[in-house]
């Protein structure tokens, strides 16, 4: 007993670091995890470091909001093309923004951990009858996105460069963790690098909040539920192509309800990976895949495990988070931001080449190229996701 509290101590602690570090992807902390594990073995059981690693994923969830808060601000001009947790900052509201969007977090784990007896039994059913559609599904979903864009010329651009980029790296055999520089460089340095050159004014934060609405929840904890069952169980779609459907269902939709959909979808997504790897024997993200590999099997004694992991973590990672987000909110008028922002770049290029290798900054440079691209433009960053969904529609077809 006290071994499993132990590891999920571990756990929590490696997905708040993950989480609130730009470059330290969830996936590569579950490859080398998986790289060592005869090593861990040696001072662990098999299961408890399948418990540490749930708890690490789940935690990364809830933890991620902090840094796309927080860092990656335009400048106050650019307010209208910034997410709506950057726009809250700039308004002296980051810690309300990162406050709905762990409500959405903790809300989409409770609600997918309610619904999982359901999911296992219909999962496989459903996915059996789907499969053949996956490929015709995931790019009807991309080419939504590039029609909702005014500028479709601009979007079509993007999607093409990053669809490129995807089928080059992830298709070489010879590059290790190909998804550490590649989404880095097109998430992460392109935004950073920006915001160096933008000077933004962080205004003082408050820490009050605005009364929740439950009806207004209620609704955009729904379209979530439907939209996450999609994406946690076709593969190559990202939370930014599902968020879209989400909204789709929604009639209207304030800053307020796209934090609590995209933190809930967050989470979600994370818990039906481990009920899509039970019932269908599939893995959808980096830490299920490593889960999957160090069990070939998941059976109902882990997947019990699995869900009480899930709860407790869930409400420790929202206390942590919560605490995080207030000290971030006090520190973020103290530190020089634009030196932050340097320093985030610079820790990247060195865990991207300690990580990959020289060649790992090429890809790091032409990701980070081609992620200003939406920027500049003033269209979606989710086209960006053309590297991960063109890659996938070819493996499946």
């Amino acid at each position: 007993m006290f071994a499993t509290v132990f590891a999920i101590i571990i756990g929590i602690f490696a997905g708040t670091i993950t989480g609130i570090t730009p470059g330290i992807h969830l996936n590569l902390v579950a490859a080398l995890t998986l790289a060592n594990a005869s090593l861990l073995l040696q001072y662990s059981t098999l299961e408890n470091i399948v418990i540490a690693l749930i708890a690490m994923a789940t935690t990364h969830t809830f933890l991620d909001s902090i840094p796309s808060t927080y860092l990656g601000v335009a400048e106050s001009e650019k307010v209208v093309s910034a997410l709506p947790a950057q726009q809250l900052l700039l308004e002296g509201r980051g810690y309300e923004a990162v406050t709905l969007t762990t409500k959405g977090s903790l809300y989409g784990a409770i609600i997918m951990i309610l619904l999982a007896p359901f999911l296992i039994k219909i999962l496989p059913n459903f996915y059996s009858r789907i499969t053949w559609a996956i490929p015709t599904i995931i790019l009807v979903s991309a080419i939504v996105l590039i029609l909702q864009e005014k500028k479709k010329k601009e979007a079509i651009i993007t999607f093409i460069f990053a669809a490129a980029l995807g089928c080059i790296v992830l298709t070489s055999p010879s590059i290790k963790d190909p998804l550490l520089p590649l989404f880095s460089g097109l998430f992460g340095v392109s935004t950073l690098l920006l915001t160096c050159k933008d000077k933004p004014l962080i205004p003082p934060q408050t820490m009050q909040k605005e009364k929740s609405d439950r009806k207004e929840t209620a609704k955009t904890l729904t379209a979530a539920t439907i939209a996450g069952l999609f994406a946690g169980t076709l593969p190559g779609i990202g939370n930014a192509q599902i968020a879209t459907l989400a909204t789709a269902l929604q009639k209207t939709q304030t800053q307020r309800q796209y934090l609590i959909l995209t933190g809930a979808l967050g989470t979600a997504i994370m818990v039906l990976s481990f009920i899509t790897l039970y019932s269908l024997q599939k893995a959808r993200n980096g830490a299920v895949v490593a889960i999957a590999e160090l069990i070939p099997k998941m059976n109902q004694e882990i997947l019990v495990s699995a869900t009480i992991t899930i709860i407790s973590t869930a409400i420790i990672a929202t206390a942590i988070t919560l605490w995080c987000a207030k000290r971030a909110s006090s520190w973020i008028l103290k530190i020089n931001y634009q030196m932050l922002c340097k320093i985030t770049i610079a820790g990247i290029i060195l865990l991207t080449v300690l990580v990959v290798g020289p060649i790992g900054i090429i890809i790091l440079i032409t990701a980070t190229a081609i992620g200003i691209l939406p920027q500049k433009y003033g269209v979606a960053r989710s086209h960006l996701m053309a590297c991960l969904i063109v890659p996938t529609v070819f493996y499946l077809i």
